[in-house]
């Protein structure tokens, strides 16, 4: 994988903090897994992935298939809850993976502040 990710478990979730440039659709998917397994193996339902060194690379048909793998992926029954905090000059394209993630109920947001993100994960 292009990017590289430090797992850190906290009180309530696990903590991604994410650097590289992102490879595509197939390293997303990657990225997935190793995220549904962090949760397997700490016990965790809730993530917190913080992507603010990540630099974007997808297109919005990437966007739209990630967002379908993950609802074929059955992601609510790993992750309950899920919280990026990404760079706002994706906001554009942030905005389009978040309302396609909450169409197929998966509770995903995005942020751009981390003590939002943290704040809407722990209530």
């Amino acid at each position: 994988m292009t990017i590289q990710y430090l797992i850190e478990e906290r009180d309530r979730y696990l903590y991604f903090a994410g650097d590289g440039t992102e490879d595509g659709l197939e390293e997303d998917i990657e990225i997935h897994q190793m995220i549904i397994d962090a949760c397997k193996e700490h016990n965790r339902r809730r993530v917190l992935i913080d992507d603010r060194n990540v630099i974007y690379t997808a297109s919005t048909l990437s966007i739209y298939m990630l967002a379908k793998h993950y609802a074929q992926a059955d992601i609510p029954r790993f992750i309950q809850q899920a919280a990026v905090v990404a760079n706002p000059k994706y906001r554009a394209d942030n905005q389009f993976f978040e309302d396609t993630m909450r169409n197929r109920s998966i509770n995903l947001r995005v942020f751009y502040d981390m003590q939002e993100a943290e704040e809407w994960l722990t209530t």
